[in-house]
């Protein structure tokens, strides 16, 4: 239909030239006419939407900054009553923030583009996070990260060049997932070891449960993720 054969609208009715009249269904005058299911998900659009609204309105940051203090409070007043007291931390998400690479493309995983960024040591340091991994070298508690990125020579390489230039200095440990190792299985595994050799790990931080359950910790403080999830047996 050519716009300009339009002659006259009178209500609802187009009065075109040449053409009879062809009724105009009005939906916001007959909304309770809409047949519809009783139930459906919610429009990923608006979950994207109230996502952002999340991180962008500093909420997002302020929850991580409240769990943070916890565990920093509970750092100070256990690791004198343990013998050799650790801290492991978790990286993406916990030690490391990847959030412009998931803003930047509308909340999604590619995976080509995330290995660019893993590359380009793009990823910031979560000031609390590193607030408190400074408290643990104040205080003398060993620091040990825990991640879920592969054994890869690059992945290995470019994850401690990232933790280094954000201030994660001088850390005394670093776990990366070998083959197809399930991620939870990983994690778990890797405080036991920790646990073997001698430590008593007094807190685990992590963005994820796949990241503290399992035990092997006095104390576990999981931050916000609002972007993904990381099952137990992810591969």
């Amino acid at each position: 239909m050519n716009i300009n054969n339009i002659h006259k609208n009178v209500g609802n009715n187009l009065v075109i030239q040449g053409v009879a009249k062809v009724n105009v269904y009005n939906i916001e005058n007959d909304v309770e006419d809409i047949v519809s299911v009783s139930e459906e998900p919610m429009n990923l659009g608006k979950i994207k939407n109230e996502i952002k609204h999340y991180i962008e309105s500093g909420e997002y940051e302020r929850q991580i900054e409240d769990v943070i203090k916890k565990a920093m409070k509970h750092i100070e007043t256990i690791h004198h009553k343990v013998t050799n007291p650790a801290v492991v931390l978790d990286i993406d998400e916990t030690a490391l923030s990847n959030l412009k690479f998931y803003m930047d493309n509308n909340l999604h995983h590619d995976w080509q583009k995330w290995e660019q960024w893993k590359s380009g040591l793009h990823a910031t340091a979560i000031k609390p996070v590193l607030e408190l991994y400074h408290l643990c070298k104040k205080l003398d508690v060993k620091v040990f990260f825990i991640t879920g990125r592969k054994n890869s020579y690059d992945d290995v390489k470019n994850t401690v060049l990232n933790l280094e230039k954000e201030g994660f200095t001088n850390f005394d440990g670093i776990f990366f997932r070998k083959g197809d190792e399930a991620v939870g299985k990983h994690k778990l595994d890797s405080r036991k070891k920790i646990e073997e050799m001698g430590y008593t790990i007094i807190a685990n931080v992590g963005d994820q449960m796949s990241d503290l359950e399992g035990g092997y910790a006095v104390k576990g403080f999981k931050i916000p993720n609002p972007i993904y999830y990381v099952p137990f047996s992810y591969k």
